[in-house]
């Protein structure tokens, strides 16, 4: 069995009965025995890290927020005692809310937005608001391949054509489960940099090379079941292509925090690792 990551452990919380938590205040049960858990009211600012993640999909945009102390990954950050997550653009604002019991990550929406806004995330505690700021890249689309893609080893490479811009920042994400030639299975998550390869008519192509992503399953295997020997025989993954942002982080929180602007597009692939 793969080891549990500490986002695996909150997930798991947010669903167990033991967790509690809900709008009378965070838990602190379950997830605080995976990870060293703190409220943010006890913190000075300038030492909370926010971590950012605004999406849009069609008119609708979406922020989600992660807040931690300073460079340390094991500290997991309540938002409490007053201290407010609130996501705008233009004249509409919202305040953002707990996803779940652990009150680690909040989130909130605004409709009826157009292409590429500007959007930002405001830190507020008492009279001091620190902001950040992101523009979101260009909405865009898969021209090809469509449906339900095979890959083969063989084939070498995946070529994609997406309606991007040359300039935007893309990566892939990759998820899944693998079957190995045993019948015994493992999942995948990984993240992948697609290489530009040229302009084209409809958009501009890139190349996910089949070494590459072999290599990523390959270190995937051994993390799940060290010493299974059994090659890989298909894998059933979704593509997740993503166009990022860096936005302006807050000013006065930990020079770790960061805002990232997301556009995605999902492509189902069946990998035959045999053939």
């Amino acid at each position: 069995m793969r080891p549990m990551t500490l986002t695996t452990m909150l997930a798991a919380c947010a669903v167990a009965s033991a967790c509690g938590g809900g709008d009378d205040g965070p838990d602190t049960g379950f997830d605080c025995l995976f990870a060293n858990c703190k409220n943010s009211q006890d913190i000075q600012v300038s030492d909370l890290s926010a971590r950012y993640e605004v999406t849009q999909e069609g008119t609708r945009v979406t922020a989600v927020s992660s807040v931690g102390y300073r460079y340390n990954l094991l500290t997991v950050v309540r938002v409490t005692g007053g201290d407010t997550l609130t996501l705008s653009s233009g004249v509409q604002s919202r305040e953002m809310h707990p996803t779940d019991a652990s009150w680690w990550h909040a989130s909130a929406s605004l409709d009826g937005l157009g292409e590429s806004p500007t959007v930002s995330v405001d830190f507020k505690r008492g009279t001091q608001v620190e902001r950040g700021t992101v523009t979101l890249p260009k909405v865009f689309s898969i021209v090809s391949p469509t449906g339900a893609v095979v890959l083969k080893h063989s084939d070498g490479q995946l070529l994609a054509t997406l309606t991007t811009l040359a300039s935007d920042h893309l990566v892939t994400q990759v998820n899944g489960n693998c079957r190995r030639a045993d019948g015994t299975q493992f999942p995948i998550n990984t993240t992948l940099t697609p290489a530009y390869q040229s302009a084209q008519p409809t958009g501009h192509l890139y190349r996910i090379s089949v070494s590459l992503l072999d290599s990523e399953i390959a270190f995937e295997n051994q993390q799940a079941q060290p010493g299974n020997l059994s090659a890989v025989d298909r894998c059933e993954l979704t593509l997740q292509w993503r166009s990022e942002a860096y936005g302006t982080t807050p000013a006065g929180m930990h020079p770790s925090s960061s805002i990232v602007g997301v556009t995605k597009q999902s492509m189902p692939l069946s990998y035959l690792a045999q053939q």
